[in-house]
């Protein structure tokens, strides 16, 4: 049997790069655990890097956040 193989290296932006960098930090965590690097890079696509000053609220209700840095305390 022939088989055609054709192989395309997109030029890297700094999208995918990001979207990359949340791929391999998702690797980190219990959620993700085992979940093959092409599923987590879908996943951190659709995901937005976000900054917060101390005291901003940043929790909603049904969201999820993943803290890279820093630290997070959780108030009633």
């Amino acid at each position: 049997d022939n088989v055609t193989v054709v192989m395309v290296e997109p030029e890297a932006t700094p999208q995918t790069e990001a979207a990359r960098a949340r791929a391999r930090i998702m690797e980190t965590l219990f959620l993700f655990e085992g979940m093959p690097f092409h599923v987590r890079l879908r996943v951190s696509r659709i995901c937005e890097e976000l900054f917060f000053t101390p005291g901003q609220v940043l929790v909603r209700e049904g969201a999820l956040f993943i803290t890279e840095a820093g630290e997070v305390r959780l108030v009633p």
